[in-house]
């Protein structure tokens, strides 16, 4: 998925990315999850912004509680 659809798509949800947050090329999107409203920090380094690798999403969506069982279906997620 490209970063920018991805970063569009958390906007939805009320992640915001963060490039100053993180250690060197990393950046972070940084939000609360949906369910328990707990603030949550996702880092990301420079390589995956262009295009994030599918390995790096579900982890993503884990702690942002934007999964199946969280009632996002992964057709709302990545349409």
């Amino acid at each position: 998925m490209k970063f920018r659809k991805l970063k569009k798509k958390l906007a939805e949800y009320g992640i915001q990315w963060d490039p100053k947050i993180g250690k060197g090329s990393h950046g972070a999107f940084v939000g609360l999850s949906r369910i328990t409203k707990t603030r949550e920090t996702y880092p990301l380094s420079m390589k995956q912004q262009e295009e994030v690798q599918s390995k790096y999403i579900k982890p993503l969506r884990r702690a942002f509680e934007l999964l199946p069982e969280h009632d996002v279906s992964d057709d709302d997620f990545f349409s």
